[in-house]
């Protein structure tokens, strides 16, 4: 009986450490990028109003937070995995962070992956779920969204609107 309890307590910290797969990351990501830009047509983001993120407002194509870009950074710093690249944005303003991002989309990309990755691995590869993170907050932990969260959101609305359009 033991083994059974011992199971599911450890089973989702398994799962967090699932690779999700590259084309479904893609087509995640795809998604993202649509709602949070018009696919990379409307850069100019609003500025936050309240929260921990009052007063900044989000970068490039997928909308990514100052404080989340900093967090990756410092994740990968905390795990001795910080190259020079995450050096040169780790504790920048978030001014410098967008004008060094912009002059490397390939930078924007990377720490993209890396938040897709964390919220689809948190969400147990539920496309929907990981939108949820996405925009209102990526370290929820495992089963903390409920379907009540998705039904009642307008950004997971559009994100399934969206979904059907594109037929994935």
């Amino acid at each position: 009986m033991w083994q059974i309890v011992l199971l599911i307590v450890l089973f989702p910290i398994f799962l967090g450490d699932l690779k999700v797969d590259d084309q479904k990351l893609a087509e995640f990501l795809q998604k993202i990028k649509m709602l949070e830009s018009s696919n990379g047509k409307d850069l100019n983001h609003k500025q936050v109003e309240s929260g921990i993120q009052a007063g900044d407002s989000a970068y490039g194509s997928y909308g990514l937070m100052p404080n989340t870009i900093q967090e990756l950074v410092n994740r990968s710093r905390i795990n001795h995995h910080m190259d020079k690249d995450y050096q040169n944005i780790y504790n920048q303003d978030p001014e410098s962070v967008k004008t060094i991002l912009s002059a490397r989309p390939d930078l924007e990309e990377r720490l993209v992956k890396e938040l897709a990755q964390k919220v689809m691995n948190n969400s147990n590869g539920d496309e929907e779920n990981a939108a949820y993170r996405w925009k209102m907050g990526h370290n929820r932990p495992p089963g903390s969204v409920s379907p009540e969260d998705l039904n009642n959101n307008d950004y997971i609305k559009k994100f399934r609107a969206l979904k059907e359009k594109l037929g994935n």
